[in-house]
C-alpha cells in the first residue's frame, strides 16, 4: 500500500491525474513503446524494482552495459526490459497528460503540476520542451519519487513500531495529536514543518535506511583545492 501511495501522489503532482491504485487496490500501469502504439498494461512495482537491481548492478560493473540484453542469465535480461517498459510508463503518461492539456492550455481544475510548469518553459530560441524532453523528465519524477517514498516510508512505520517497546511510536503520536487540529484527516506542510520530534523520527529513518541500496559516487572537482572529511584529504579529481 506504501507503494500504491507513492505512485499516486508523484502521478497526481507530476502530472495532474493519479495512476488510480490506492482506488482500485492493484498495480496495474500503461506502457507504450511510443505515444502511437497501442497499450499493455504491466505491474509498475514490478518493472521499477527490476530497474534498479539491474541498473544497480551494471553501476558497479558498467562493463556489462553493451550485452546485458543479450546476456541469459533472466536477472539482465528482464531488467533491461524493466528499463524500456519503465522508459514506456512515462510516453503513456505525457501522452494522457498532453491529450488532457494540450501546450498553453490550463488543466481544467487550474492546477499547476510538475509537467504543466515545464510544458511553460522555453529554449534559448523560444521554442518549448518537446514531447521527448517531457518524456525524459516523466521518467526522472517516476524513478526519483515512487520506490524511493514507499521505501522509506515503510522503513520509518517498521523502526517506530519496534524501536524501545513502542515508545517511540507514544512520544510521535502525543507529539502529532497537540499539533493537529481536532477533526483535521489530513495535515498540510505547515502544521507538520516545525515538529522536532516528527524531523528526528525523519532523519533517524533516513539515517539507518538509504533511500539508496548503494553509495552514489562522488568526485572532487579537478580545478578545485580538494577536501578533507573527518581528518581525510581526498585530492583534486
Amino acid at each position: 500500500w506504501f507503494n500504491y501511495l507513492a505512485f499516486d501522489v508523484i502521478g497526481d503532482l507530476a502530472f495532474g491525474a493519479p495512476f488510480g491504485m490506492l482506488s482500485s487496490g492493484a498495480d496495474i500501469a500503461e506502457v507504450r513503446a511510443s505515444a502511437d502504439s497501442p497499450p499493455v498494461y504491466a505491474s509498475a512495482i514490478e518493472i521499477l524494482n527490476r530497474r534498479g537491481e539491474v541498473s544497480a548492478a551494471i553501476g558497479i560493473l558498467p562493463a556489462l552495459k553493451p550485452w546485458a540484453s543479450w546476456m541469459p542469465d533472466p536477472f539482465f535480461r528482464n531488467g533491461s526490459k524493466s528499463v524500456q517498459q519503465l522508459a514506456g510508463i512515462a510516453i503513456a503518461r505525457v501522452r494522457e497528460r498532453l491529450e488532457r492539456q494540450p501546450y498553453g492550455k490550463d488543466l481544467e481544475n487550474g492546477r499547476k503540476d510538475l509537467l504543466g510548469r515545464l510544458m511553460e518553459g522555453r529554449d534559448d530560441n523560444g521554442a518549448p520542451l518537446g514531447r521527448e524532453e517531457l518524456t525524459a523528465e516523466a521518467l526522472t519524477q517516476l524513478i526519483a519519487g515512487s520506490d524511493t517514498t514507499s521505501n522509506s516510508s515503510c522503513a520509518l512505520l517498521f523502526h517506530v513500531v519496534r524501536t524501545d517497546g513502542g515508545r517511540v511510536l507514544r512520544r510521535l503520536q502525543a507529539e502529532l495529536d497537540a499539533a493537529l487540529p481536532a477533526g483535521k484527516d489530513v495535515p498540510t506542510f505547515d502544521d507538520v514543518r516545525n515538529l522536532p520530534y516528527l524531523q528526528s523520527v525523519l532523519n533517524e529513518t533516513l539515517r539507518h535506511h538509504s533511500t539508496s541500496g548503494i553509495g552514489l559516487p562522488r568526485q572532487i572537482p579537478a580545478d578545485s583545492a580538494g577536501i578533507t572529511l573527518h581528518g581525510h584529504y581526498f585530492p583534486p579529481g
